[in-house]
């Protein structure tokens, strides 16, 4: 694998995180490094703060991830089998970690994404199903051990939790996450009841106060169908841009369709994150949102959308599947 300046030369295990970063123009690499233990890794998210230091989750299987003294915990929790989340933070010339950390329970844990705030502080969001996973601060631990969504803020130096709670929705998995300037954390993600053919699965969008405390959550489906929370964007009325796929005929929001098998979705919810103001449809699946919000200027300005998924071209192969990007 090509690597620059590498703070891990060596693949350790059997698969290995890597992180990467380019040059403005997109032809050199300014840095690129492995990041991994001696089992498997597999990275969730990443995002970079205003000193252009990387922060990257996902989870590890191995008893020797590359962990920081004086991060949050530090202690190994692997069996060489078992997932568990991990946060690290790379500098800007990539070359060392600032703070790499576990958090995890004892039996399964996994991180999805990550948001920077202002304070440097750390958001991650994924699934556990440890009945021990570490909760802190204003929480909830309702459903604990049950594979349900957490949302944790971690403090800038990486050493502590600010807060670390359950959504409360029990067979759930967070997917996506953003930060206002205000502090609120907007979740986005999946909950399957039974996560078989036949039970319901509805993508969701929720938002938690600086504290952690939950302000609201709320479902999105059709009466009929599966639908599927993927990335979350917000602007600067706080109103959130929810994307993802559904197989629902009569999804909020959308004119009725016949999806082929699945369409790809993009909810701009109200403020109250109540109702949605508006649904596109497009493709097969949505898998990522960004947000850009122009100055404000006298006159109203509107925010720039931008999405990526994957179209179906004729069939339902992987070698039928297009990716795209709309603005």
């Amino acid at each position: 694998f090509p690597l620059r300046q590498a703070l891990q030369y060596v693949k350790s295990g059997d698969a290995d995180v890597f992180v990467a970063k380019l040059s403005p123009v997109g032809n050199r690499l300014v840095y690129s490094t492995y990041l991994g233990g001696k089992n498997g890794e597999s990275a969730g998210g990443i995002t970079v703060d205003a000193t252009q230091s990387a922060y990257v989750v996902g989870f590890t299987t191995s008893p020797d991830f590359p962990i920081v003294l004086g991060s949050y915990d530090t202690a190994e929790p692997n069996d060489g089998f078992t997932p568990h989340g991990f946060i690290s933070k790379l500098s800007p010339s990539g070359t060392t970690l600032i703070y790499s950390t576990y958090l995890a329970g004892s039996v399964l844990d996994s991180i999805s994404a990550v948001a920077i705030d202002s304070s440097l502080s750390a958001y991650v969001t994924g699934e556990t199903c440890s009945p021990d996973f570490p909760y802190a601060g204003y929480q909830s631990t309702e459903f604990a051990g049950k594979c349900s969504t957490f949302v944790t803020k971690l403090s800038p130096e990486g050493n502590s939790l600010m807060y670390s709670t359950s959504l409360g929705v029990e067979t759930s998995i967070g997917t996506g996450v953003v930060v206002d300037s205000a502090g609120d954390a907007y979740i986005s993600g999946s909950y399957c009841g039974g996560c078989d053919p036949s039970s319901g699965s509805f993508a969701y969008v929720a938002k938690l106060l600086p504290t952690g405390k939950l302000s609201y959550l709320t479902y999105l489906n059709g009466s009929d169908g599966r639908s599927y929370g993927q990335g979350i964007g917000i602007d600067l009325n706080g109103e959130a841009y929810l994307v993802g796929n559904t197989t629902s005929t009569t999804f909020p929001g959308a004119p009725p369709m016949t999806p082929n098998p699945t369409a790809g979705f993009l909810v701009k919810m109200d403020k109250n994150g109540t109702a949605p103001i508006y649904t596109v449809l497009l493709g097969a699946a949505i898998n990522a949102v960004a947000v850009v919000q122009p100055r404000p200027i006298v006159l109203p300005t509107y925010p720039t959308i931008v999405t990526a998924g994957y179209r179906y071209t004729g069939g339902t192969a992987p070698g039928h599947e297009d990716a795209f990007v709309v603005k």
